[in-house]
Order: C-alpha cells, then sequence, then structure tokens
C-alpha cells in the first residue's frame, strides 16, 4: 500500500497559545538584534493586524527545553486534580526554563571566549596588538559563533514571549467589546511602544464609534480604588469575596473540577450519562445557560436557542392532503428510523390540516451497514440563501502534527440533532409518512437541523469551531471537522487528562460523545478525515476498506471496458481523494479527466467504450492503491 510523508519540513504546528506574529529579529549580529528592538513589546506586522497567523520562536524554545531542571514541572499525581490546569502558566514555567537554559549555555560560552583569549594572549607566537587583538574578538564573536547564535535565540525567545503577553492583554480588553464586528475591527490597531493600542488610530475609532461606553460592557468595580484595596489586604482587612460565576440558580450536575487520577472512571462515568434519550441531551434552556456562563457569541447563542433558516424568500406552504406525490415511501426499515426520531423528539407529530412544506425522507448505508435517515430537502433548498464558507480538510492535518505527538478522536452522535430549530421555521421540515401498522398518514416535523438542508454544514460548524476555540483557551491542541475533534500533545499521560476535559466540556455543553467511534486512548496510529496517520512511521495512507473500494470500483471498469458518466464522475471522486496519499496521483489523473470530459452528457447513465490512456491511468491507479 502506499505511503506518503506526513510531517515535512518546517511543518511543525505550534504551541495552542503561540502569539500573532511579530517581525522577525534581525540575525546579523546581537548588535543589530539589540538596536532594532530597543522595545520588543512593539510588534511589528505588515499589513492586517489580526491574520491569525503565528510566530515561529516555539521552533527556537524547543533547542532550548531539557529535563529535569529546564523544562515544566510535573505535578505528583497525589496532587493533580488539585491543580488549576493553568497552561498559560504551564507554558510560561516552559519558557522561563529554556530561558534560563539558554542563558546558563550563554555564560559557559563567554567564559569559553574569554579563556580562549587568555591562553591566546600569553602564546610567545602572538603578536600582541591592537589590530591582532581586533581580529582575534571578531574570529571569537562572530556572527557565525555559537556565542552570537544561541544570544540571538534568546533575544527571540524572550521577545516572542513577550508579544504572546501583550496579545493576551489585548484580547482581555477586547472580550469586553459587545459586537464581534467592533472588536475585529479594534483587533486591527497595532501596539505603540508605549500603549496596547496606538493612541491615534485608538482615539479616531472611538470618537467615530461613539466612545467605551457605548461598544464596551460595563464592568463591575468595586467602590475603592485598586490601591486602597491592596493596601487593606496588605494590612490584614477583610479580604473582598470574588463574585462566583452564576448560572441562574441553575444546579449543575456535573463536577466543575473531576479528578483526573482515575481516567478509566472518568471515561465510564460520561458513558453512563449518555444512555439517556437524545431528548435530554439537546441544548435545553439548563444548557443554554451554561453556554451563556462561558460567554459564547450573541451569533453561537441565537443557534443554540433555535436556528433560523435563511430563507431568500419564504417558501410556499400547502395543505398536506395534496401533496402526496412528496410522501415518504413506506417500508419496515423507515418505520423503524421514524418510530426511533420520534421517540428521540426530533420528529413530533402535528395536525394533518395545517399548511406545511412537505418534502420525502430516504435512508442511506452508513460505514456500520445501518440505516441514516436523510430528508430530501432539495425543493426547500432552492428557497436557501447558502453562504460560502471553508472547513478544514486532509491538507491541514500535517501542518497541524507535530512529530512525536499522541493524538486522540473524540466523535459526536448525531451531531446536527444537538440544534434546534427555531419554533417558527420547523413548519418548513415537515415529512408526511404513512405507518405499515395504523395505515393512517401522519404529517411529521423535524425539530432539530437536519441532513439535507443546504445551510446546515455551515451552522455547525460555526457552533464547534467555537467550541474548539473555547477548548484551546484551556491548553488543549485541537482542530475540529464539523462533529470530529482531533487532539494532540506531545505527552501520552497529559493527552489523556485533556480528552477528559474535553469530554466534561462537550457534556457540560449538552453534547453527546459517541464512545463507539471516538478514539480515547492515546495513540500513533490513528484514522481521521478518511486518512490513516501513522506518527511512529511519520507517513499517511489510505485505510484498507477504502483500498478495497477504490480497487474493487477500478477492476470492474477494467473488466467491462465502459463506463457512463455517473461511473466517471464516482470513479473521478475517489481518485482525487486518493491523490493526496499517491505520489503524482493527480497528475495521472489528468488524463481520466480528458476523456471524462469527452463523455455525451445527454443520458448520465448511457456506457461508452473507455479511452485507452485512461485505461491505462486507470490500471496504474490500481498497482499504487493495492
Amino acid at each position: 500500500m502506499n505511503e506518503n510523508k506526513l510531517i515535512g519540513e518546517g511543518n511543525q504546528e505550534l504551541a495552542p497559545d503561540a502569539p500573532p506574529e511579530y517581525g522577525a529579529l534581525p540575525s546579523s549580529s546581537i548588535a543589530s538584534s539589540s538596536s532594532s528592538s530597543s522595545s520588543p513589546a512593539a510588534p511589528r506586522r505588515e499589513g492586517r493586524w489580526s491574520n491569525g497567523e503565528r510566530v515561529r520562536y516555539v521552533e527556537t524554545e524547543k533547542k532550548y527545553v531539557a529535563r529535569p531542571g529546564f523544562y515544566e514541572l510535573d505535578v505528583n499525581t497525589e496532587l493533580r486534580h488539585f491543580d488549576s490546569n493553568s497552561n498559560w502558566l504551564r507554558l510560561l514555567d516552559r519558557s522561563f526554563g529554556a530561558m534560563t537554559h539558554a542563558l546558563v549555555q550563554q555564560n559557559e560560552l563567554l567564559k569559553q571566549n574569554f579563556q580562549q583569549l587568555i591562553e591566546w594572549s600569553q602564546l610567545p607566537t602572538t603578536a600582541l596588538s591592537a589590530d591582532t587583538l581586533f581580529e582575534k574578538m571578531h574570529s571569537l564573536f562572530s556572527e557565525k559563533s555559537t556565542y552570537i547564535k544561541v544570544s540571538e535565540d534568546l533575544l527571540q525567545l524572550i521577545c516572542g514571549r513577550r508579544a504572546d503577553i501583550i496579545q493576551r492583554r489585548r484580547d482581555c480588553i477586547l472580550s469586553s467589546v459587545k459586537d464581534k464586528y467592533i472588536k475585529h475591527d479594534l483587533s486591527k490597531i497595532p501596539p505603540t511602544n508605549a500603549n496596547l493600542f496606538n493612541p491615534q488610530q485608538l482615539g479616531t475609532f472611538l470618537e467615530k464609534a461613539g466612545g467605551t461606553n457605548k461598544l464596551f460592557t460595563a464592568q463591575k468595580r468595586s467602590a475603592e480604588e485598586p490601591h486602597q484595596m491592596s493596601m487593606r489586604n496588605r494590612q490584614g482587612g477583610p479580604q473582598a469575596k470574588r463574585p462566583r460565576r452564576s448560572f441562574r440558580n441553575a444546579e449543575p450536575d456535573y463536577d466543575p473540577q473531576p479528578s483526573t487520577s482515575s481516567r478509566a472512571a472518568t471515561f465510564k462515568d460520561f458513558k453512563g450519562k449518555n444512555q439517556k434519550n437524545f431528548d435530554n441531551r439537546r441544548p435545553k434552556q439548563d444548557y443554554i445557560q451554561v453556554w451563556e456562563a462561558l460567554s459564547a457569541p450573541n451569533h453561537i447563542l441565537k443557534l443554540i436557542r433555535g436556528y433560523r433558516i435563511p430563507f431568500q424568500v419564504k417558501p410556499p406552504l400547502q395543505n398536506p392532503n395534496l401533496l402526496k406525490r412528496f410522501q415518504t415511501p413506506t417500508s419496515s426499515s423507515m418505520s423503524e428510523q421514524i418510530i426511533t426520531l420520534k421517540n428521540q423528539k426530533v420528529l413530533i407529530p402535528v395536525k394533518l390540516a395545517t399548511p406545511s412544506f412537505v418534502s420525502p425522507m430516504f435512508l442511506i448505508k452508513k460505514s456500520d451497514s445501518s440505516n441514516r435517515p436523510i430528508f430530501d430537502l432539495q425543493n426547500l433548498n432552492d428557497y436557501v440563501s447558502v453562504v460560502k464558507f471553508r472547513l478544514i480538510n486532509v491538507q491541514r492535518v500535517p501542518t497541524f502534527l507535530q512529530a512525536n505527538d499522541w493524538v486522540v478522536k473524540i466523535d459526536l452522535t448525531q451531531a446536527y440533532f444537538h440544534l434546534p430549530i427555531a419554533q417558527s421555521h420547523q413548519r418548513y421540515l415537515r415529512v408526511l409518512y404513512t405507518p405499515e401498522a395504523t395505515r393512517r398518514p401522519e404529517l411529521l416535523q423535524i425539530t432539530c437541523l437536519p441532513f439535507g438542508l443546504s445551510s446546515s454544514p455551515k451552522a455547525f460548524a460555526t457552533v464547534s469551531n467555537w467550541v474548539a476555540h473555547l477548548l484551546r483557551t484551556k491548553g488543549l491542541r485541537i482542530i475540529v471537522y464539523l462533529d470530529d475533534f482531533l487532539i494532540a500533545h506531545q505527552d501520552r499521560h497529559m493527552l489523556q487528562d485533556q480528552a477528559a476535559e474535553a469530554i466534561r466540556v462537550l457534556t457540560l455543553l449538552g453534547w453527546m460523545v459517541n464512545f463507539q467511534k471516538s478514539v480515547l486512548n492515546p495513540t500513533k496510529v490513528i484514522e481521521y478525515l478518511g486518512i490513516s496517520w501513522n506518527l511512529h512511521m511519520n507517513s499517511k495512507q489510505l485505510p484498507i476498506d477504502k483500498v478495497l473500494r477504490i480497487s474493487a470500483r477500478i477492476q470492474g471498469l477494467l473488466r467491462d471496458n465502459r463506463w457512463s458518466v455517473k461511473q466517471a464522475q464516482c470513479i473521478l471522486g475517489m481518485l482525487n481523494f486518493a491523490a493526496f496519499v499517491v505520489p503524482r496521483g493527480r497528475l495521472r489523473c489528468r488524463p481520466i479527466q480528458m476523456a471524462y470530459n469527452k463523455l455525451p452528457k445527454h443520458d448520465p447513465f448511457l456506457k461508452f467504450r473507455i479511452d485507452p490512456q485512461a485505461a491505462t491511468e486507470l490500471s496504474w491507479y490500481l498497482e499504487e492503491v493495492a
């Protein structure tokens, strides 16, 4: 089976808390570095301020972290559940350990250089003069010397970490901005040598926008000045109580800080909680309060409270009795799925005479041979406004993974059904079905985000991406594709704790984890987005089931030597995906695409003889993927 390299040069992903990219330090000499960075707090960026890029000083940091002593200290196993689990402090501990190690190396190199200088001056062959002394000093402290390289690395570490702190201070201030678009515009105002935001640009922006009171959420302040409060604390006065975060009097049934000493028990407890009906897992009012307490943005809260379909024009509603042609065909498999969806409250009955927009349902086979209900919303999609957006793809995974990573995968059960549909829009999502038992037609309406709605992927991706962002703030290195979360870490024990934390957060938000499809034990070989990633061998390859499916499809075409437009489209889709792991695969697809373009399109099922050159390339693919 063909394998391909997974992690190339320069593809290492950064730590989750790496700051936005700042201007690179000059590398000519220490003198030029220090002169150009008289204020390392002033980041330098071309173009937009917040473009999501990350500085690469973490790679420099990796050269100086070392165990023991120059790495973050591990929490004792007995005390781990008492730790606040502050990833920010842990990363600071690691950075200062690396800086300390760099300072020690710099000091040792300086001593060695001066010792060499003294020994050189004592040699009888040395003609000591200003010129010879300058040449010797230049050779010891040249740009290519180890001392200069260590000094530049040290300066890069200090400036990079300070830039991280500056960005966090800016983010803390911007978290109080009410409107996300205003927050985005403010984030583009760069800092200066003296202020977190350029005073002139900030003043002009606030003046045009109406001032801070209009843009920022009011912060509660004590009647005492901060210095007075700190003085009272130093003098033994009563400590001001920290405000407790309110869940609006809701009594949560979760442990805010679960013990991580027994990881197996943690996963078992979560699995037990998720055996309830799906209706109990959907984000009802108690879950919505949790989303609010976690500072979910307004556009996320609107989706959680009830998704409103973005119609260009409202679809026409008709009497269901006149829409018999849109009735879902009756079958035992369909009846079984209808009963399941009704028990989960995904489908609820409504009066048959209610004006509705009726769409049929059909079933497709999943990879585990079970049926997945799909709502045929093709007619409804004609009225839906679809905005282009991008999901991550397999190209993103190699830049996310690092050498020596351990990974886990978390999958959600019936992911789309976690988002409810607004009550007023459920009438556009109705199904007409006649059960085998009663032989009486039923009108059912969908209460959750359905598969088949053209705007569903964007709606769910918006929510799952915010959840991934929330987990990143807790120190997790994570990417997500709709409902598939991939978490990576260099330490497998830390990764187990992070997986438990991710499951805790997802459960807290009202989402159900699919423990059968999830991979919760840290591993170095995992299947994600249809590709098998091997971190032991630093390679990627097609899973065996996809290899067998592609091979069988190619063998069938070569045996018949005939294909239709539909068959050509199907095999091209498979080969286009396989080209990611097959070297020169996309190039060898071109003759097949050219042969497909020559096929008459009037009848997609009419078969024609396969072009000889296309057959040759299909044979080549058969050998490569096998």
